[in-house]
């Protein structure tokens, strides 16, 4: 369950990703602090670790997958905040439907630019 201060910091990283929605690199870094800010939250350790794993490859996905266009970018937002809404309410059903819809949209974006 989600601490205040891990609601915080998600909340934060998504405040940032708004404020950025226009700078690659900006947006980006805020982007995995996000990610990595909700797999704080999880309180699970071997997600913490495989977040500690996998950063490398993640940040070349946000790189390779950012777009920042009027299409994509209110999604993505939207998404996110999906995802954060649903972990301040402590909906697991809802945060589960989040998580899904994001991994399928990165997924379709990643399978557009390749």
């Amino acid at each position: 369950r989600a601490t205040s201060s891990d609601l915080a910091q998600i909340e934060s990283a998504l405040n940032e990703m708004i404020a950025n929605n226009q700078d690659r690199e900006a947006f980006n870094e805020a982007d995995i602090r996000y990610h990595e800010a909700v797999l704080q939250s999880v309180h699970n350790p071997v997600l913490q670790q495989l977040s500690i794993a996998i950063s490398s490859l993640q940040r070349a996905v946000f790189e390779r997958t950012w777009m920042g266009d009027e299409a994509n970018m209110p999604q993505t937002l939207q998404e996110h905040k999906a995802l954060f809404d649903a972990i301040r309410h402590q909906d697991g059903d809802a945060a589960e439907q989040a998580a899904l819809t994001m991994i399928a949209s990165s997924t379709r974006r990643l399978k557009e630019i390749t």
